[in-house]
């Protein structure tokens, strides 16, 4: 068999090889689809009973302590007016389509009610090819109703300035790129959030703390560091959060 010969056979072989992985894309995509399917209706039952169970900022604490280490100061006053979050897949013969979805409560900040962020990607080739569709949020005008001073104005055109630069939180969700590992992260999130309130609290006692005294066992802590050595103010919980990570 001459050289010529045997890269043929080697192509016509790979060939095979191709075809059986796109047959097997194919399937995949269509147990994936009706596992999907089947996740979303317990998905929304589950989310109705967070909703209806008055947690405070649920969503905010789930996000905080899965993004903590990415978040700036500033994304603490975000998540503190999200109000729902919710997660879908959906797919199609040529392609997945994920999308992210934060609902808001009146801000200052802008006047969406709703961002979301939706990655498409395509499933026929091997090198997936990956369509942004980016939030658009609407920024709110620094200005205030009442004729405000100078320096209130400035004060508020500068904080808002500061949102748009550093929010992590907001940069992902307007973010045209193809970079999707946090995306991807949040889609996580929304699919197991007690894995995080678990992973986070898996050394604490009485349940999920969401930004409430815990009572007696600090004033116990608190009563045994003072015999060894002088009192000290307890630290911001979110900074202890931050040492954990």
């Amino acid at each position: 068999m001459t050289e010529t010969e045997t890269l043929a056979n080697i192509n016509k072989i790979q060939a095979e090889i191709d075809a059986i992985s796109e047959q097997t894309k194919k399937k995949i995509v269509l147990i994936e689809k009706n596992y999907a399917k089947q996740l979303q209706s317990e998905y929304e039952k589950r989310d109705a009973m967070i909703a209806k169970s008055g947690v405070p900022m649920f969503w905010g604490t789930v996000i905080e302590r899965g993004l903590i280490d990415m978040f700036d100061s500033l994304d603490q006053q975000v998540i503190g007016y999200i109000e729902e979050f919710t997660a879908s897949s959906e797919f199609t013969e040529d392609a997945v389509i994920k999308k992210i979805t934060f609902k808001f409560k009146e801000n200052p900040f802008f006047t969406n009610k709703e961002l979301s962020r939706t990655v498409s990607m395509s499933t026929k080739d091997s090198d997936s090819d990956f369509n942004i569709t980016p939030a658009i949020i609407d920024w709110k005008s620094p200005q205030s109703d009442k004729k405000p001073e100078k320096s209130e104005n400035n004060k508020k055109r500068k904080e808002q300035s500061n949102i748009k630069e550093n929010s992590f939180i907001l940069k992902l969700l307007a973010n045209a790129e193809e970079d999707v590992e946090w995306f991807e992260e949040l889609m996580r999130m929304y699919q197991d959030p007690f894995s995080i309130l678990i992973d986070d609290d898996e050394e604490e006692e009485g349940g999920f703390d969401f930004g409430e005294d815990s009572g007696e066992d600090e004033d116990e802590d608190e009563e045994e560091v003072e015999e060894v050595a002088p009192k000290k103010s307890a630290a911001p919980k979110q900074q202890q959060q931050k040492k954990k990570k």
